[in-house]
């Protein structure tokens, strides 16, 4: 079903969804920097059916020498409606979705596997880096 939506509430959408974004790239960078990842962020241009294109971030993070893992938003506008970033390491290809949530008002991700099955696990810096451990294996 498409979502009809004023050009005010489209840029509203798009900030809402860069804001959140914003802060899973700003949470994920000083998680792996704890651990001594370096990390770089590129410019990522969205085009979705319903929203005019737009402009956000993805983050590399360089685990070793030949081994990364990038953090990628792919949608704000998905079949569960919340939005989505991948979640994926290199050279293995092995990915998941992550996709926003509130708890107790307050923002988290929760990661879903491809088969879209939830990992019901806190997203926090431990769980982080157990997963992308996984993910580059």
């Amino acid at each position: 079903m498409a979502v009809k939506l004023s050009p005010d509430q489209k840029q509203a959408t798009i900030k809402e969804w860069q804001a959140q974004v914003k802060q899973l790239l700003g949470q994920v960078e000083t998680w792996a920097k704890e651990q001594g990842w370096e990390v770089a962020r590129t410019k990522t241009k969205i085009q979705e059916f319903e929203l005019p294109p737009y402009n956000t971030q993805s983050l590399e993070i360089r685990i070793a020498d030949k081994t990364r893992a990038h953090l990628e938003p792919i949608a704000r506008f998905t079949l569960n409606g919340k939005g989505v970033v991948e979640l994926y390491g290199w050279p293995g290809l092995r990915r998941v979705r992550l996709q926003p949530a509130k708890t107790n008002g307050a923002l988290t991700w929760i990661v879903m596997t491809d088969s879209g099955i939830p990992l019901h696990q806190p997203w926090n810096a431990e769980n982080f880096y157990i997963l992308v451990n996984d993910l580059v294996a």
